[in-house]
């Protein structure tokens, strides 16, 4: 997937992601699944684990042997592997967009400030120049995500794509009109050179039609998209050579939108030929109301990476004011040429008609509702909002849902993400309390308020420790579906109600991220009856952004009724207790 030469360029001592016991897993999945099981389903599903075992040591031998044997660890390359084998297209899966720099004012000439610091980072990295990066507690952070920033693309191939980084990359690719440029950013020893002339590339009037263009390829299903590519590569080797080796993307749009909604559509969906959404670092400037966004595939890196460049970002923009400067002439970018026949360009219409019907059957949704800032000082933001998730469940489903939160562990080796499973027994109990009218007294509301947060702080702890449930089960599943011969206490335990309720991801949740960095953050839910639930708090009120399939529109607006009368109920739940579970949290 990557060259030694590369990852060299990124390694750091640290630890690999930890290969949990089997005898703390399992344990910790029958609490995790509580919620899921009555009694009964909880002794039959105990009974399970119990028949397994002696398969689970086999599987569990296995993921040790890639532990021991492969730098990336006992899971990561087969996570990676799924990841690549998504065939629909990117945009309506595994694309997430989010919002840059929400509160700054910008235009054309910010954008030029922003491309060039953008470049100045990517010249580090090729000069090998690039600072490791910490937590916010000051450890190191696996260095490996960050190769993206020498040019990295995801290839369309037959039912695995790949993945591909380009070496010696200097040039970045911009669309306008969905026509490809090429901008060469850096000289001969990777510093940063003149910028081309973007300004004057967005005034030109030339090239400017409404033929389609190749960039809908992007957009088409997986297995549709590598067969295009494999036909135009030679005919079109500068397109791809431009696009698949460039250091980052700009895409320019210059659309209006009716309502905010529409808006985030237009930044997740792109039209079906804005961009080329199989890059990770794809950036999106709507030039009609002056937004920045981040577009990016993100099999090889997550959030987190994003976040760690802007800071660089902001630095090198507050201290490099006057970065493009004076009266340069400098070029225009070099236009990439097209020669699709008729027939192409009727094909590739098709296509795009086709992917934005699709799109219409998604909605995006924002929902802003005030909240007490005494309630986030007490419970805790994100504890506060999976509780509003929880009581929404409850109150809409009438029956406890998956929920699915992310936590980055990048300090591990390979890391990437555990996740967290927010909805636990005790969560639930505090939010029937909710649902009731909070009528039960003091001490018993304070203690269900205390254990709900401690649970899922301890949840947290321990996936940051490695320690979760879903990838290890995932590491054990796999392992057990390359067996020949898969026992029944397999069958019955991955096929059974404990492991495919836990597992589910009804809300597929994620945080805002940091404030001032980014904004609005959309993505597609993971399940065709679930929800992509992002969410966060800023000045005093909470943000989710939600999207889902339009036939459940219905439910939608029932859930977003729930989460407004939630937050009602937690402020009426830290009034009640507030003061006497702050005086437990000091102690």
């Amino acid at each position: 997937m990557q060259s030694s030469d590369e990852r060299e360029n990124t390694m750091q001592k640290l630890s690999p992601l930890p290969l949990p016991p089997l005898d703390d897993t399992f344990p910790r999945f029958l609490h995790w699944a509580q919620p899921f099981l009555n009694e009964q389903q909880q002794a039959e599903t105990a009974a399970t684990i119990q028949r397994l075992k002696p398969d689970a040591e086999q599987w569990q031998a296995q993921l040790a042997e890639k532990q021991k044997n492969q730098p990336t660890g006992w899971l990561y390359d087969d996570w990676i592997h799924s990841y690549l084998s998504t065939r629909e297209p990117l945009t309506l899966s595994a694309n997430f967009a989010v919002e840059i720099f929400p509160e700054v004012q910008k235009d054309v000439s910010f954008l030029e400030h922003f491309i060039h610091a953008l470049v100045h980072i990517a010249s580090l990295w090729q000069q090998k120049k690039y600072p490791p990066e910490s937590d916010l507690r000051g450890s190191a952070i696996d260095m490996n995500p960050f190769a993206v920033l020498g040019g990295y693309c995801r290839i369309p191939k037959p039912r695995e794509d790949m993945l591909y980084f380009a070496r010696n990359s200097k040039h970045i690719a911009v669309y306008h009109h969905d026509q490809l440029y090429r901008l060469e950013v850096l000289d001969n020893d990777f510093q940063a050179a003149q910028l081309p002339d973007i300004i004057g590339m967005l005034t030109a009037k030339a090239h400017q039609n409404n033929d389609i263009r190749l960039s809908a390829a992007g957009f088409m299903p997986i297995d549709d998209a590598a067969a295009w590519r494999t036909m135009l590569k030679e005919s079109h080797a500068d397109y791809f050579e431009t696009i698949e080796s460039s250091l980052f993307t700009i895409t320019l749009i210059d659309e209006a939108a009716n309502t905010e909604n529409e808006a985030l559509r237009q930044a997740l969906f792109l039209n079906g030929s804005h961009g080329w959404p199989f890059k990770s670092m794809h950036f999106v400037f709507n030039t009609f109301n002056n937004r920045l966004w981040a577009n990016f595939e993100h099999s090889y890196q997550d959030a987190g990476l994003l976040t760690a460049l802007l800071q660089k970002v902001q630095i090198f923009m507050a201290n490099n004011a006057n970065v493009i400067g004076g009266n340069i002439i400098r070029a225009l970018p070099q236009r990439i040429s097209e020669n699709l026949s008729t027939k192409q360009q009727k094909q590739l219409a098709v296509y795009q008609q086709n992917y934005l019907q699709k799109t219409q059957n998604t909605v995006i949704q924002s929902l802003k509702y005030a909240v007490n800032p005494q309630v986030i000082k007490t419970v805790g933001a994100d504890a506060l909002c999976q509780l509003i998730h929880v009581y929404a469940i409850l109150k809409v489903m009438g029956e406890p849902r998956s929920i699915y939160e992310a936590v980055a562990v990048p300090h591990f080796a390979y890391g990437r993400t555990e996740c967290v499973r927010a909805f636990s027994a005790q969560m639930q109990a505090l939010a029937a309390a909710m649902l009731g009218g909070c009528t039960a007294s003091k001490e018993i509301l304070s203690a269900l308020l205390a254990a709900a947060v401690q649970e899922h702080k301890n949840r947290i702890k321990q996936c940051k420790k490695g320690l979760g449930v879903d990838r290890h089960l995932l590491g054990l599943k796999l392992a057990a579906e390359q067996d020949k011969s898969v026992s029944t206490a397999a069958q019955v335990f991955f096929n059974g109600q404990a492991y495919q309720k836990e597992s589910e991801n009804f809300f597929s949740t994620s945080s805002l991220g940091a404030v001032g960095l980014t904004g609005v953050l959309i993505y597609n839910p993971v399940e065709s009856e679930g929800f992509g639930v992002a969410y966060g708090y800023r000045e005093n009120a909470v943000i989710w952004h939600l999207s889902y399939a339009k036939h459940l529109s219905a439910q939608a607006q029932a859930i977003a009724e729930a989460f407004q009368e939630g937050l009602a109920c937690a402020e009426r739940l830290v009034g009640i207790c507030g003061e006497y579970l702050l005086n437990e949290k000091n102690q």
